[in-house]
């Protein structure tokens, strides 16, 4: 489970800036938490702000330090990462850091880029807790030329082919490279002195993403799978289907994806691409049951996008009743204020993103103010009390020429 997630110079976020999956102190919603070791972790967060303020720039820089822990530096798109309202930024690092749990132990792991040459510039890992050791911390060195690496492991647990790993990345010609990618693929499985690493690598790979561009080319492997009711989920959202399958794709007439969808007539099948745009998002929303069932954290970009309000409201009701007692966490952007409700959510889950003079973005919780229950947080948000909605201008007086004429008739026609 993610604890905290802080990133700094990507993108809106030019400084430091935080999101915090700690519980609160309010006892509403308890089932909206896990306590594990001690600690009181949220199962959700929901991100709110006006539109350019920075919220899927939050998700994509937590996609962006993923790609780059599972494919490397080799395979990023640094062009244009930085704060680049900020001439200065350019050649300041992006830093990327998660603080987590995983097998049951505290680890916090980041990393900082450099994006004009595409190579790393610190790297590390710790295991917290009670308390804290350095599993490995590795820095460019003063010349510049070579990094220089640490760790309190030592020869009792870490053995000689630890030493042999650290020595391999103090040469330059990895700095491509993180050093956790690279230790994860060597090591042995079974080796204990390597646990730190392979439960790192191991939460990276149950963190999921989905954008509202994400295409859902796996959707019929998903159809297809163990324990998936489609059929009754989605009927449970009031879709109008009664059975969803697979056909050949030599079928022309299911050309948009080979699923094959019910809406009555069995012997008239529907095909993925006739169906609305809200079905087609929860053909996408649905398998995150399923992946949170297994201890998944899953960042969902504008989960409401294409839904009705109630319907939102009803999938993350579901979400927290399928997933009770399962250490899993869905965090999410949306801009259906209905979900601002402590009805709903937990006043700890309801983060807002606004955007500074500077056009930096600022993340900041909805615990930071004092809240009575007879108030209506949505309409308190939508006047702007607490920040992250639109600001707007008079609109500037339009005198029509004729080139605006034409246009008129061409968005006529």
């Amino acid at each position: 489970m993610l604890i905290r997630f802080s990133v700094a110079n990507f993108k809106s976020f030019k400084d430091q800036t935080s999101l915090y999956m700690v519980a609160g102190r309010t006892t509403r919603h308890s089932g909206h938490l896990v306590e594990i070791n001690g600690q009181r972790i949220l199962k959700g967060s929901y991100l709110f702000g006006a539109n350019a303020s920075g919220k899927s720039n939050l998700i994509e820089a937590v996609a962006f330090a993923r790609d780059i822990v599972a494919n490397g530096l080799e395979e990023a798109d640094c062009d244009g990462k930085y704060f680049r309202i900020d001439d200065q930024y350019k050649t300041s690092p992006g830093v990327f850091q998660f603080d987590f749990l995983s097998n049951n132990r505290f680890y916090s792991y980041g990393f900082a880029i450099s994006y004009d040459s595409a190579t790393v510039v610190e790297e590390w890992l710790y295991e917290t807790g009670s308390e804290e050791t350095c599993i490995f911390l590795r820095q460019k060195a003063e010349n510049g030329q070579s990094y220089r690496m640490e760790s309190e492991f030592g020869e009792s647990i870490a053995n000689e082919r630890f030493h042999v790993y650290m020595s391999d990345f103090r040469s330059m010609k990895l700095s491509r490279v993180l050093f956790l990618s690279d230790v994860s693929s060597r090591a042995p499985d079974d080796d204990i002195a390597f646990r730190a690493f392979k439960d790192t690598s191991q939460w990276f790979s149950k963190l999921s993403i989905i954008s509202p561009a994400a295409a859902i080319r796996n959707a019929p492997r998903l159809v297809c799978g163990k324990g998936m009711d489609w059929t009754g989920l989605l009927d449970c959202f009031d879709t109008g289907i009664d059975g969803v399958s697979i056909r050949n794709i030599k079928d022309r007439s299911l050309l948009g994806g080979r699923i094959a969808i019910d809406h009555g007539n069995p012997n008239d099948l529907f095909s993925f691409r006739d169906e609305s745009e809200g079905t087609k998002r929860l053909f996408e929303l649905i398998p995150i049951y399923y992946v949170c069932r297994k201890g998944a954290v899953v960042f969902v970009d504008e989960i409401d996008r294409s839904l009705h309000p109630n319907l939102t409201n009803e999938f993350i009701k579901h979400y927290y009743q399928m997933s009770d007692g399962i250490p899993c966490q869905l965090i999410a952007t949306a801009h259906d204020s209905s979900l601002i409700n402590l009805d709903v959510l937990r006043q700890d889950e309801i983060w807002f993103v606004d955007r500074k003079p500077d056009h930096s973005s600022t993340l900041f919780s909805l615990n930071r103010y004092k809240i009575r229950s007879e108030w209506s947080l949505e309409e308190d948000y939508l006047i702007g009390r607490y920040g992250g909605v639109p600001v707007f201008s008079p609109i500037p007086q339009i005198e029509p020429d004729q080139d605006e004429e034409d246009a008129g008739r061409g968005l006529a026609a």
